[in-house]
């Protein structure tokens, strides 16, 4: 069963039937979700974003969504419009992994949650000295 990403705010409804009956007659719970516009929905898998950001190399990959690592690549797709940013890091660009895994490639998805949104706005100001003027 496919991990489907998208964002809350083209839900419609949610109806959930606990007494679900299946073609084997036995007894499970399901949630129906109604989206907003069907239509509006354009998930991509994950070799969709590799063959979209990760140009080049077939290397070896670890995929992240919103900082936690994707276990289960096989059965996720996330909407199109749900994705913030992709940022491509190869190991052999980080100190700790270059000597021992110099061909391993991340990639990092965020979403655009409140939170991702809030952070990319923000300002970061890096520096030792500081000089006030009167």
């Amino acid at each position: 069963m496919p991990q489907l990403f998208f964002d809350p705010n083209k839900i419609a409804d949610i109806n959930v039937v606990s007494n679900y009956y299946d073609s084997a007659k036995q007894i499970h719970g399901k949630m129906f979700i109604t989206s907003k516009d069907p239509k509006d929905f354009n998930f991509l898998s994950v070799a969709d974003i590799t063959n979209a950001y990760k140009k080049g190399t077939k290397t070896p990959t670890i995929f992240m969504l919103d900082n936690e690592f994707l276990k289960d690549i096989a059965a996720f797709k996330i909407d199109s419009s749900y994705i913030l940013k992709v940022e491509v890091l190869r190991a052999s660009e980080i100190e700790y992994l270059k000597n021992t895994l110099p061909n391993l490639t991340i990639v990092k998805i965020i979403t655009r949650t409140k939170e991702n949104l809030d952070r990319q706005n923000q300002i970061r100001i890096q520096g030792t000295e500081t000089t006030l003027r009167k």
